[in-house]
């Protein structure tokens, strides 16, 4: 069942609401009517109607009043609004498109003209919807990784690269690695493989804060962004993943197995360029991975390069 588009008319005059009521009577379309600007207002906001139908002459108000309010209102701001007027002078005609419309209508209305120009706005207002949620879907599939869903290794460059040009102190940068990944997808499979990267995922997000930023760095390896936190307050955030993934019990078959994770921590220097900060991180996990895996090793300032 195809949903109705909801088109709102304000008119003081409950004749020219009936007349539009009547001319635009369909079966997709739910007319709904307000004789007040303020009752407008409140059903704008309450309804988010796909198209408004503005009188410009209301009792103690006018159209372009009533549309400058649904303009400033980010609830409203994007209902396309098309004005009724008597006056079809080029002034006003103007006005009409500055203030915000995206057509008018001149009255007393012609039924098929009223009908053509409503459909054309609800159809443009449909389209407009579509790409909308397209781009908001490429974003998303830019933002994040596509297997795990959080942040992608672009997302999180680009908001360290914002953070340290703000010169912002207290942040730290946890780069972490599953320990022996290439076993498991050797020993169970990479559709295996992927239902671990998922669990680590999980678990970090869990975790972190909201304000923390957890991506996927790229293949089994993980990222995440520490702000206003020193090194031995991420470091308990750390050691608690790490011990999460590590009492995780995951399902092969009829049997269960465990993985483990090594994290390099370090706090980061604001002078210092990005990749600079994450190479130290690097190091301090590669010693982890040296010193035996399965810890959390804080970068010591002693570059390893």
């Amino acid at each position: 069942m195809v949903s109705k588009e909801t088109v709102l008319v304000i008119d003081d005059s409950a004749l020219i609401c009936k007349i539009v009521e009547d001319i635009l009577r369909m079966d997709c379309l739910d007319i709904v009517k307000a004789y007040t600007g303020e009752e407008g207002l409140k059903l704008a906001t309450e309804l988010q109607p796909n198209l408004i139908l503005l009188d410009l002459i209301l009792p103690k108000t006018d159209g372009f009043a009533i549309c400058k309010q649904l303009k400033n209102s980010p609830i409203t701001a994007n209902i396309p609004i098309m004005f009724i007027t008597a006056k079809q002078d080029s002034d006003i005609i103007i006005q009409c498109f500055e203030y915000g419309g995206v057509d008018y209508i001149a009255k007393p209305f012609v039924p098929m003209e009223l009908k053509a120009r409503v459909m054309v706005h609800l159809e443009n207002q449909r389209a407009k919807n579509e790409l909308n949620m397209v781009i908001k879907e490429m974003t998303k599939m830019v933002n994040h990784d596509y297997l795990t869903k959080i942040y992608s290794r672009r997302y999180f460059t680009n908001k360290l690269k914002m953070q340290l040009d703000s010169n912002t102190e207290n942040m730290v940068i946890a780069l972490g690695d599953i320990d022996n990944f290439k076993k498991v997808n050797d020993t169970y499979g990479h559709s295996m493989g992927d239902q671990v990267l998922n669990s680590v995922a999980s678990i970090m997000n869990g975790v972190c804060r909201a304000n923390d930023i957890v991506a996927r760095w790229g293949g089994e390896e993980f990222i995440i962004f520490f702000p206003n936190v020193t090194v031995d307050t991420a470091k308990i955030f750390i050691e608690t993943i790490r011990e999460k993934i590590a009492q995780k019990k995951i399902k092969y078959k009829e049997n269960y197995f465990s993985v483990t994770i090594t994290f390099g921590l370090v706090q980061i220097s604001p002078n210092l360029t990005m990749e600079k900060n994450i190479s130290f991180a690097d190091a301090a996990l590669y010693q982890g991975k040296e010193s035996g895996k399965n810890c959390c090793i804080v970068y010591d300032g002693v570059s390893s390069e």
